[in-house]
């Protein structure tokens, strides 16, 4: 009987270190496949954080080019006005304005359908004056002035008739185009 005992008692240990070995396996794969997971996450992880440590060392160099290129935006495209209609009535404004100062008369103006494309809404005014043929090459110079920027995307111009004989005087019909900055 003592032998069985003693066999019971030795089939019990080799159980019961066969589990612990079982249990101890299963744990090392468990952490084993942890390592393997983690070490993937840092391997993909590695050239995020290289590229946030470069943005995090360049910080001062991106605000400036960020407020270069908003000072840009608005050399370039009007950026204040809530509508496409506010910001071609103030280039309207803006134009008539210039053409008044160069002694031109205005004797018609019409606002254009505006288009969109890339962030951008391009606006349109088309405009018939009246003046001075020595004031047109003062008045398309202070077009190129003009901030925002202003082109001229089509111009035609005819003689008109003038009450002095000395002066020449010119009609000019011109489609004027700026941008409006759709942010």
């Amino acid at each position: 009987m003592r032998v069985n005992a003693q066999k019971r008692a030795q089939i019990l240990i080799a159980i019961i270190l066969a589990v612990a070995l079982i249990l101890l396996v299963f744990m090392w794969l468990s952490f084993f496949n942890s390592y393997m997971q983690s070490s993937r996450d840092i391997y993909r992880l590695q050239p995020l954080m290289a590229r946030l440590v470069g943005v995090e060392s360049m910080a001062a160099e991106l605000v400036e080019a960020n407020t270069a290129t908003a000072a840009d935006i608005k050399r370039y495209a009007f950026t204040g006005q809530s509508s496409a209609d506010a910001a071609s009535a103030a280039l309207q404004q803006k134009v008539r304005g210039i053409a008044m100062e160069q002694g031109f008369t205005v004797s018609g103006s019409q606002i254009l359908a505006s288009t969109e494309g890339d962030s951008f809404q391009r606006l349109s005014i088309n405009m018939t004056l009246n003046g001075p043929m020595t004031s047109l090459v003062l008045l398309l110079e202070s077009f190129s002035l003009l901030e925002p920027a202003v082109v001229i995307s089509n111009a035609q111009l005819s003689p008109a008739r003038s009450r002095n004989k000395n002066e020449q005087r010119v009609n000019v019909r011109l489609t004027l185009t700026a941008l409006r900055w759709l942010p």
